[in-house]
């Protein structure tokens, strides 16, 4: 099974080692194929530095994307979807974190 996750981030340090450790906890376990995009929206705070340590450790399933600004949940989502490797997912995770 394929599985794509898109994760908007901005600002979001307070909440995405959380979550990127709980996909982390059973996926590498399990028969899944997947793939993980990171869209940061131009965080301030420590969001990218956390981002880029999940990418040294898991470099074959992360999919960092970092832009200078906010251009938004719409602009961000679209950009991970034209990305996407996985061909014809058959589960797919979007996650904004502005929602927490």
């Amino acid at each position: 099974m394929n599985i794509s996750f898109i994760l908007l981030t901005w600002d979001s340090e307070n909440y995405i080692n959380k979550c990127l450790a709980s996909i982390f906890t059973d996926l590498p376990n399990s028969n899944y194929t997947y793939e993980i995009f990171l869209i940061d929206n131009g965080s301030k705070d420590n969001t990218v530095p956390i981002i880029k340590s999940f990418k040294n450790k898991y470099p074959d399933h992360i999919i960092p994307i970092y832009l200078e600004k906010n251009y938004g949940t719409t602009y961000s989502r679209n950009l991970a979807l034209k990305k996407q490797k996985a061909e014809k997912p058959q589960k797919r995770f979007i996650h904004d974190f502005r929602f927490q």
